[in-house]
């Protein structure tokens, strides 16, 4: 049987990029070459793309690629059908996992592993997404508010209003992005203005929550057979006070621990929690969802004549061990160290046997490959 040729697009235009090389390099050494043809295609920072030689793809950085595309093959979007049956999109942010290069490839008519693009827009948008789990009675969320660039500008108090509402410490984001990249934390009315600030570069539209204090887990779900299935949550334990960058991608820096160290019953709920996220954002293939269990209560008393014309959430309390969902994402890191492949080892599969799972949730049947077109009637 002809091999099933596998597009791996990577790299992109986001302040994600570099760990988009990471996870689209591992999915390209464990791609199993008897079923499989690995095409490493690498998207540059103007949206083009380039099929890459071996040499470019163990490089060091998305810049060293960019130096050497001499070497490279372009193709251009109307062609990619030609050299690929499948596309494996692993491109993290704006313009990748945002509902942008979903919705290409659906023009393209070019089937691809996880979600279409409403979801892949719903699992970058932090303030859309809480929106609908809102109104779910079996997921919970975290307290927020959602301030825009515009508000900003226009509220001198807007700071004492925030702190008014939810306390100190809180935990300022952008709307939309990843990576923990222009994520702060406020611990006075002195750091507002630069963490507003640094939310800013990233989005438009900012997320604020209250500091929350609990055991952090992200899991796995994945579309099988018999449904959505979630894989055992991973716990992970950092050092530093906000899960930074560096440590989320750093061999070593974090400790990852699958299973995460609550009782069974409680991993089963958030397991049913997770699978309940998926479905209610319309998750397809696999997803990410990252959140938390309290390790002590949560409640927020606001004063409401303080708030003004602010929108907000503010849940009833709630008492430690409840779990909370805090960023639903429609990709996980791929790298060989990710939650991923721990939860996947928890399975007893390995790296290349996971992969095979992935893209079995397409359903692709290889008989489908590049149709001929239809013959149109004059």
């Amino acid at each position: 049987m002809k091999k099933i040729r596998i597009g791996i697009i990577f790299g992109g235009k986001s302040s994600e990029k570099e760990v988009s090389l990471n996870s689209g390099r591992n999915i390209y050494n464990v791609m199993d070459r008897g079923r499989f043809e690995p095409i490493p295609l690498f998207m540059d920072a103007q949206a083009q793309f380039w099929k890459l030689p071996i040499q470019l793809v163990v490089q060091n950085t998305t810049e060293d690629i960019a130096a050497r595309l001499a070497e490279a093959q372009r193709v251009r979007f109307e062609d990619l059908k030609t050299i690929i049956d499948l596309a494996f999109p692993i491109t993290f942010g704006s313009y990748g996992e945002d509902g942008c290069l979903q919705g290409l490839l659906t023009l393209l008519g070019i089937p691809y592993i996880g979600s279409d693009v409403l979801a892949a827009a719903l699992g970058q948008d932090k303030s859309m997404q809480r929106v609908l789990m809102a109104h779910q009675s079996t997921i919970n969320i975290p307290p927020y508010i959602v301030i825009t660039s515009t508000q900003i500008q226009s509220s001198p108090n807007l700071a004492e209003q925030i702190i008014a509402l939810f306390g100190l410490p809180l935990v300022v984001k952008p709307a939309r992005g990843g990576s923990t990249i222009g994520v702060e934390i406020v611990d006075s009315t002195g750091q507002w203005g630069a963490a507003v600030s640094s939310a800013l570069q990233h989005d438009n539209r900012i997320v604020i929550e209250p500091w929350i204090t609990g055991l952090e887990f992200s899991c796995v779900v994945m579309e099988t057979a018999n449904g959505p299935q979630a894989l055992q949550p991973t716990e992970t334990v950092h050092q530093d006070r906000l899960f930074s960058y560096h440590e989320k991608y750093m061999p070593g820096a974090a400790n990852k621990i699958t299973p995460a160290r609550v009782s069974a019953a409680r991993l089963q709920e958030v397991q049913h929690m997770c699978v309940d996220v998926f479905t209610t954002l319309g998750f397809k293939g696999y997803a990410r969802i990252d959140g938390f269990v309290l390790t002590k209560e949560l409640s927020i008393q606001p004063s409401t004549s303080k708030i003004q014309d602010l929108k907000f959430y503010v849940p009833a309390p709630y008492p430690a061990e409840t779990i909370l969902i805090t960023d639903p994402n429609v990709y996980s890191g791929m790298a060989p160290s990710s939650w991923a492949f721990h939860q996947a080892a928890h399975e007893e599969w390995g790296p290349t046997e996971f992969m095979t799972k992935l893209i079995e949730t397409t359903n692709f049947k290889p008989e489908t490959r590049n149709p001929k077109p239809e013959t149109i009637s004059k």
